[in-house]
């Protein structure tokens, strides 16, 4: 196939049959069509390949690995609806106040003008900012065994995948909040606000499709 041409990768990406399209020399010889329409194509076109390939057999063997921890907080008698709730709930304080609160505070250290102000933001923002993503770990992990003891599907969710996606860019500030911004590199720093930024919108759009879940199990 000729892969010098827009039309060529696109047939590339909507048709393949193995992973011709994610090797690096495809893009090497395609630096010309990396337009954002391209690239949604060849994400939803990977998910779905993905998918197809051994999604549906990684759940299972997910859920059967949880089983047991589900299988005992069952036997405790939880009422259904603090089980099926109690997860939505409980993130949703989390998301909405701890979560607004980190990230004002955050930014208010960043862009106020008096010192002490900035200084104050700042502080507060290093001591809770290490409890949210704390309590979002611990939330992730009761939603899952929540899904499992109702005995509903686990990575087929986009509740799931927005998840994942908060807490790979989460860990990432993490990470450079704890090696010092790179002896307090500006760089990083802004890296480290607009990755939190970009966590706290997808916290939100989590919110909202968790909620859909919700409603549909």
């Amino acid at each position: 196939m000729n892969l010098n041409s827009r039309q060529s990768y696109l047939d590339c990406v909507l048709n393949f049959h193995d992973w011709e399209c994610l090797k690096p020399d495809f893009f090497l010889k395609n630096d010309r069509v990396s337009s954002a329409a391209v690239s949604i194509a060849l994400i939803l076109k990977f998910y779905e390949k993905l998918e197809a390939r051994g999604l549906e057999h990684c759940m299972s063997n997910l859920s059967e690995l949880l089983e047991p921890i589900a299988a005992w907080f069952r036997s405790l008698g939880i009422p259904s609806p603090i089980v099926h709730w109690g997860h939505p709930a409980m993130m949703a304080i989390v998301v909405f106040v701890m979560g607004s609160y980190v990230g004002l505070t955050g930014w208010r250290g960043r862009v106020v003008e008096d010192k002490d102000a900035a200084v104050k933001s700042r502080l507060d923002h290093r001591k809770l900012a290490p409890l949210m993503y704390l309590f979002i770990v611990l939330g992730a992990t009761g939603g899952i065994l929540s899904l499992v003891m109702q005995h509903k599907p686990i990575l087929t969710s986009p509740h799931f995948w927005t998840a994942i996606a908060v807490l790979i860019l989460l860990t990432g500030n993490a990470v450079i909040a704890a090696i010092g911004f790179g002896n307090n590199k500006a760089t990083l720093r802004t890296i480290h606000a607009y990755s939190g930024s970009i966590a706290l919108c997808l916290l939100f759009l989590h919110a909202l499709l968790g909620l859909k879940l919700g409603l549909s199990i």
